[in-house]
C-alpha cells in the first residue's frame, strides 16, 4: 500500500454479505488513463475479480478464499496496477471499517460520513470518498503514497 505500511487481507466473509456487482473502473498513474470493466462477485466463502480492458480482453482475475490468493494477469497490463493491490483497494473501498483495521499493520484507517483516510502517523497515504451507498455509486481513492487514483463506479445486482 506504501512505504511501510501492510494490509492483510481480511477474508470475504467479513464484508458481512453478497455482492455481484459490475464496476466500471478508473485508474489514473503517472499522467497515463487505463479504464476497465470488473465484475466482482462476493460470497462469505470467496471473492472472484474478473476485470477486462475497453476491447474486451481480460487483463486480470482475482481470486481469494480468506487463505489462498490467486491471480492472473495479462502480459500487456501495467507492473504499476498489479493485481494484489487492485484487491487492496476493493477492501479499502468497500469492506467493514474494522475488518480493515484489524489487517493494518503500520498505519490506521479513519472513517467519517462518506470519507476514510489511512494515515501513517499525521500524514495522509490514501483518501477515499465514496456514495453513501458504494455499491450502487460512485467511490475514489487516492494513494498519496505511490501517486495514483482510481475511481470506481458500481452497480451491484438486487439481493
Amino acid at each position: 500500500m506504501a512505504p511501510g505500511v501492510e494490509l492483510e487481507l481480511p477474508p470475504p466473509s467479513a464484508l458481512e454479505r453478497r455482492v455481484e456487482a459490475a464496476q466500471l473502473v478508473t485508474a489514473r498513474y503517472e499522467g497515463t488513463t487505463s479504464v476497465f470493466e470488473g465484475r466482482l462477485s462476493v460470497a462469505p466463502d470467496r471473492l472472484f475479480l474478473v476485470c477486462t480492458d475497453v476491447l474486451g480482453r481480460r487483463a486480470m482475475t482475482v481470486a481469494w478464499d480468506g487463505v489462498r490468493l490467486e491471480v492472473e494477469r495479462a502480459p500487456w497490463l501495467p507492473e504499476a496496477l498489479p493485481p494484489e493491490n487492485v484487491l487492496a483497494d476493493i477492501v479499502l473501498l468497500f469492506w467493514p471499517e474494522e475488518s480493515i483495521r484489524r489487517g493494518l499493520r503500520g498505519a490506521d484507517i479513519l472513517a467519517t460520513g462518506t470519507s476514510r483516510s489511512v494515515r501513517q502517523g499525521m500524514t495522509e497515504i490514501i483518501s477515499i470518498t465514496r456514495d453513501a451507498d458504494p455499491w450502487a455509486g460512485a467511490a475514489t481513492l487516492t494513494n498519496h503514497a505511490r501517486r495514483y487514483e482510481i475511481q470506481v463506479q458500481s452497480q451491484a445486482a438486487p439481493r
